[in-house]
């Protein structure tokens, strides 16, 4: 907010538009598991998807305590919760002739979709803004179909990244392992770039070959500051911390 110019008012701190309505949603749903294990997954995920999909029905694009965005995602952590590491891994790993064809298809579907947003930028309007998870429905049916096409894109995309992921230890997994870091970090350097620099007013960064390469370049250059263990270690340390006991532990 201090970076932004924005006023500091209480409204306004109830109001997560940007990057850290990711971390307010997860301890909405680290809150919510012990009742989503309690269910059963078919139980659980049936719960998490009619929540999300009514919650569209909601017009909470002020960013309320970040509410419309951990409904809306509330399948993914589900689904995460029920499908633990070890049997993402087992998959990857599959020596199963069905599995492996059903990923590499997956890659090329996912190449494919890619392309055509490449070739159309405007090829994906009518359900994009179903993507962001906080932007309630405004045109019914097709907004509904929309954020069912858009779950649909994520699950492709999803298996295409996890049958491309080296399964040795790279600089790539390295990255994966700071993900948080990163994704936190570079907003905040994003918006002093955009608000308190005149970087996005160079007319060089409108020329396809130059403002690409400049681009690319300073966005290597974030990824890399915003990656180092100094930070990401010290964020972890936090996320980490166990602030309450686990079952069983006596309370003082």
């Amino acid at each position: 907010m201090l970076i932004n110019g924005a006023s500091l008012t209480l409204a306004r701190f109830l109001q997560f538009t940007s990057a850290p309505w990711y971390l307010l949603a997860m301890a909405y749903w680290y809150a919510a598991a012990p009742l989503l294990v309690r269910l059963g997954w078919k139980r659980g995920m049936a719960l998490a998807l009619a929540l999300s999909y009514a919650s569209g029905f909601l017009d909470l694009s002020d960013g309320l305590l970040a509410i419309s965005r951990s409904l809306a995602f509330l399948p993914w952590f589900a689904a995460g919760l029920y499908c633990p590491v070890e049997r993402v891994v087992a998959l990857k790993e599959s020596r199963s002739r069905p599995v492996r064809a059903t990923l590499a298809a997956a890659v090329v579907l996912a190449a494919a979709i890619a392309l055509a947003r490449v070739l159309d930028t405007r090829a994906y309007d009518w359900f994009f803004q179903m993507v962001y998870g906080d932007n309630p429905y405004r045109a019914l049916p097709l907004d509904l179909l929309g954020k069912t096409v858009a779950a649909a894109i994520a699950l492709v995309f999803s298996a295409a990244v996890l049958r491309l992921i080296p399964s040795r230890r790279s600089w790539l997994t390295v990255l994966g392992e700071r993900t948080l870091g990163i994704y936190v970090g570079h907003r905040l350097i994003r918006a002093w770039l955009t608000f308190r620099t005149p970087l996005y007013e160079q007319a060089v960064l409108l020329d396809p070959l130059w403002g690409t390469l400049i681009v690319l370049g300073l966005s290597a250059i974030i990824v890399a500051a915003c990656s180092m263990p100094v930070l990401t270690d010290g964020l972890n340390r936090i996320l980490r911390h166990r602030w309450l006991p686990e079952g069983g532990e006596k309370r003082s």
